[in-house]
C-alpha cells in the first residue's frame, strides 16, 4: 500500500506540476531534475524492500523514510516556491483543482483504485 501511494504520489506529481514547470526550469541537473532523481530513488528502494529479507527491512525502510521526508522538504521547500514564481495563479488554482481530481491508489494485490491516502 505504501508503495502504490509514493507511486501515485509521484505519478501525479510529474503529470500536473512537472509538465507545466518544464517550459521554464527544464528536465536537466535543475530542480525538476532533482526531483525526478528522487522519484527513481524512491522507486529502487521500494523495489529492494520488496525482496528484502527480514534483516534488510529495518534499513531499507529506514533509508525510504529519510528520502521521502527529504523529497517532501525539497517540495515545501524549493519546488512549490518556483511553481509560484513560474505558473499564473489561474494555472496554479486550475492544479489544485486537478490534483484531488487525479489522486488515486491502485491497490495492486486486489486490483482497485482508492481515492483515500494519496497526496
Amino acid at each position: 500500500m505504501l508503495a502504490s501511494a509514493l507511486e501515485s504520489h509521484a505519478a501525479l506529481e510529474e503529470d500536473l506540476l512537472f509538465k507545466e514547470l518544464e517550459p521554464h526550469l527544464g528536465l536537466g541537473s535543475g530542480p525538476l531534475g532533482v526531483m525526478l532523481a528522487d522519484h527513481e530513488q524512491i522507486e529502487v528502494i521500494l523495489a529492494r524492500l520488496a525482496l528484502a529479507s527480514a534483516e534488510e527491512i529495518e534499513p531499507l525502510a529506514t533509508q525510504l523514510i529519510a528520502m521521502t521526508r527529504e523529497h517532501f522538504d525539497k517540495e515545501e521547500r524549493v519546488l512549490f516556491g518556483l511553481a509560484e514564481e513560474h505558473l499564473s495563479a489561474e494555472l496554479l488554482e486550475k492544479l489544485g483543482t486537478q490534483w484531488p481530481q487525479s489522486r488515486t491508489v491502485h491497490i495492486r494485490s486486489v486490483g482497485i483504485s482508492s481515492t483515500k491516502g494519496a497526496s
